[in-house]
C-alpha cells in the first residue's frame, strides 16, 4: 500500500510539474497582442478608404495605436481637427462595433483589453504633417465590452 500511496504522489507531482510548465509556456494576452499586431502589418500600408490609408499598428505604452495618413487632397486635416468630436464619437462607435459578436474583429479587440491596452488611432496628414489623435483608454473599452455582452445576453 505504501507503494502505491509513493506511486500515487510521485505521479501527482508529476502532472503539477506538466501542468506548471505548461502554464509558464502558454503566451500572455500581451505577447498574443505583439503576434497579432506583426501578423497585421504584414498587410500595411493597406487602404481604408479612399481618403485614409492604414500605415502601421503598433504597441505604445499603453495603447494599441493605429497610425493612419490622410489624403490631404481629398479632406484638409485642419477640418478634421476642427470637427474632432464627429471623428471621435464615430471611431468609438466603430469599436463599440467591433467588440459585437457581428464583428470578425472581436477576438482582438477582447485581447487588446485582456493586456490591458486602450486603442489609439493617430491620423496624420500627408502634406502638412498635421495629427489628430483620440485615445479610447482600456477602462473604456472594458466598458463598452460589458455593455455589449450585457445587449447579447438580453437577445438571447
Amino acid at each position: 500500500m505504501k507503494r502505491y500511496v509513493s506511486s500515487a504522489v510521485a505521479i501527482i507531482a508529476m502532472l503539477l510539474s506538466v501542468m506548471m510548465l505548461d502554464a509558464c509556456s502558454a503566451p500572455t494576452p500581451e505577447e498574443s497582442l505583439k503576434q497579432m499586431i506583426e501578423e497585421a502589418n504584414k498587410e500595411c500600408p493597406t487602404n481604408i478608404d479612399h481618403v485614409t490609408t492604414l500605415k502601421q499598428i503598433k504597441l505604445d505604452g499603453d495603447y494599441v495605436t493605429y497610425v493612419c495618413e490622410i489624403d490631404e487632397t481629398q479632406l484638409e486635416m485642419d477640418t478634421m481637427i476642427g470637427q474632432r468630436a464627429i471623428y471621435e464619437q464615430n471611431i468609438r462607435n466603430t469599436m463599440a462595433y467591433q467588440l459585437t459578436d457581428n464583428s470578425a474583429n472581436k477576438e482582438f479587440f477582447k485581447l487588446v483589453i485582456e493586456a490591458g491596452k486602450g486603442l489609439r488611432h493617430q491620423y496624420v496628414g500627408r502634406r502638412s504633417g498635421k495629427d489628430l489623435v483620440v485615445d479610447v483608454p482600456n477602462s473604456e473599452l472594458k466598458q463598452m465590452a460589458a455593455e455589449n455582452d450585457k445587449k447579447a445576453q438580453s437577445q438571447d
